[in-house]
């Protein structure tokens, strides 16, 4: 969602130009009903809004869920995205795709009218913390280590194959030996 918000900011702060993206439409939900703003002066206000981000608020807030529409000239509908707007620390709330925590932006003063004219008559969600988490590491599995492989032993009587390894090479050595030393006499 990070990089929505960045792409969207981004292209919302340049000047419209043709194929760019652009918010269609804002729908303010409160906790009994939404109101969807699609005037030219809303969808401006969201066009030229920026801000940089900001620490999440201590204290619960109310808020407003958005639903903000985008599309493209000549491709239509290209994404929705949502957000919550905290009026009284003057912040936007979204979601970061990639890491799951929350990403708070600044509100201006124009994007602040236009989300209070469509918040009017609709009571606020009622308060809740707003926590940017950082991602934790989840330990899905734990894998014990290999256990160590046992030394296969011989049919004749449970002794290692290994030490039998070194017991017949010890023989053969000795034999090959003894059989050169006879061949000299």
């Amino acid at each position: 969602m990070r990089r929505a918000v960045v792409a969207l900011i981004a292209a919302l702060a340049l000047p419209a130009a043709a194929g760019a993206k652009e918010v269609t439409a804002v729908t303010v939900c409160g906790a009994d009903a939404c109101t969807r703003a699609t005037d030219h002066a809303s969808r401006d206000a969201f066009m030229h809004a920026g801000g940089v981000a900001e620490e999440a608020p201590g204290t619960p807030q109310r808020s407003y869920r958005l639903r903000v529409s985008v599309d493209e000239p000549g491709a239509g509908h290209v994404e929705d995205w949502i957000a919550y707007w905290l009026p009284d620390a003057g912040l936007l709330a979204s979601r970061d795709e990639s890491t799951g925590s929350l990403v708070f932006t600044g509100v201006d003063a124009p994007l602040a009218d236009v989300l209070r004219r469509a918040a009017r008559g609709h009571e606020a969600r009622p308060p809740r913390r707003f926590v940017r988490h950082e991602p934790v590491a989840r330990v899905v599995e734990v894998v014990e280590p290999p256990a160590p492989r046992p030394v296969a032993a011989d049919a004749g009587g449970g002794a290692p194959s290994l030490a039998w390894a070194g017991v017949v090479g010890a023989v053969v050595l000795l034999g090959a030996a003894g059989v050169a030393r006879v061949r000299r006499r």
